[in-house]
């Protein structure tokens, strides 16, 4: 933990008040902080939001306590267990339950040889049941999915999405595979009535379970809109495109979708991910944490120019390396 900052020796204040050490960071610093703490044999997860680095923190704090506590009582164990929420004037923070040892995220699976179909399964199964739950919630919740400034997701650019997510997971699995997990899975999921959407189901956020289980986290970002967008981040990340990969699975697309069209979409998703990444990076005052931001804002530089050039564009707008 850094020295010197307020909202450090509140945590620290806290931590000690009730015997509790950090033990490891979980995931990559961006907009918020997750650690991993430890009191006796017991262990939580923290997450910290500050005003330094978001000026809403105050309303995605209260906004996932809320979920968390509704989702405690209305479906158990689909997300970590609240156990605390303490709000200050420039910094908050959450205790939620460990998911325990050998809990994975989604995409570290996915990254994994074979890319094995059970646990994607699983993870649009519980984002089934997150929808399922929600629309129970709908009226509880509503009020937390109306800011304009915080959702700035456009119905375009979750559409796009969700092509970019049924594209991965056409590409990591076989064909035949494949159809058969999207009418299974994908499909009913489609056919769904409209419910509170997580705006950031990606596969960093789907956590699995030594016993196989599947919890969503990071409920920050909910918003109201149509279903049929919202598995869109549900499997690209990282995201490479291009129409290299794009045989043998037209079947999972809604619709008519153009490979080109297609591509094109993630050649702006990798020219904006690089441009996001690379001004947290120059912004960023820990060096080590920059060093990571701009070796993913490169990643997806080089993503960017494989797809540029795969569909022959040219200046389009890839950011200087």
């Amino acid at each position: 933990m850094r020295g010197g900052h307020p909202s450090d020796r509140l945590l620290a204040a806290l931590l000690g008040a009730c015997g509790a050490i950090v033990r490891e960071p979980l995931g990559e610093r961006t907009r918020h902080q997750v650690q991993r703490i430890r009191a006796g044999r017991r262990s939580w997860v923290l997450k910290t939001y500050r005003r330094e680095t978001d000026e809403h923190f105050a309303h995605r704090f209260r906004r996932e306590e809320r979920v968390l506590t509704l989702l405690a009582a209305s479906a158990p164990g689909l997300a970590p267990a609240l156990e605390a929420g303490v709000i200050g004037t420039d910094q908050a923070f959450l205790v939620m339950d460990d998911l325990g040892v050998g809990a994975a995220s989604l995409h570290r699976v996915l990254s994994g040889s074979g890319c094995p179909i059970e646990p994607l399964a699983k993870a649009v199964a519980a984002l089934a049941e997150w929808h399922a739950v929600t629309a129970d919630l709908h009226d509880l919740l509503a009020a937390f999915c109306q800011s304009i400034v915080l959702d700035r997701n456009d119905r375009e650019t979750l559409a796009r999405r969700h092509l970019l997510a049924l594209r991965r997971i056409g590409v990591e699995l076989p064909a035949a595979k494949a159809r058969s997990f999207a009418g299974r899975v994908i499909d009913p999921l489609l056919e769904s009535a409209p419910r509170v959407l997580h705006n950031s189901a990606n596969a960093l956020n789907f956590v699995v379970r030594a016993d196989g289980s599947v919890a969503l986290i990071d409920f920050e970002t909910i918003s109201l809109g149509p279903l049929e967008i919202d598995l869109g981040e549900l499997a690209i990340h990282p995201a490479v495109f291009g129409r290299h990969g794009l045989a043998g699975t037209a079947a999972l697309y809604p619709g008519d979708v153009d490979p080109e069209a297609l591509a094109r979409a993630g050649l702006l998703r990798a020219i904006d991910s690089c441009g996001a990444l690379a001004r947290q990076a120059r912004q960023d005052p820990d060096p080590e944490s920059a060093g990571k931001l701009d070796r993913r804002a490169r990643r997806y530089r080089e993503v960017a120019i494989q797809i540029a050039e795969e569909i022959g564009v040219d200046d389009c707008g890839i950011p200087a390396a």
